[in-house]
């Protein structure tokens, strides 16, 4: 699963399969990650691949960025 707690304090969990490089890395490459934009987003540097999640107009919107 792929965990985040957002600022109002909800915790989304999504499952890995979601996303692809997550699924297919290996546990290393997943747990090589840092935060990014003020704690928004993760950045995992060995997958290519930034995840963030926005809250807009009560809709959480899940924003994959690959390298």
């Amino acid at each position: 699963m792929n965990t985040q707690t957002l600022d109002d304090g909800r915790i989304l969990s999504l499952p890995i399969s979601w996303y692809p490089r997550l699924y297919y890395g290996s546990q290393q490459e997943r747990n090589n990650f840092r935060l990014i934009g003020k704690g928004e987003g993760i950045h995992r540097e060995d997958l290519g691949e930034d995840i963030r999640m926005e809250l807009k107009s009560s809709k959480i919107i899940v924003v994959i960025d690959q390298k």
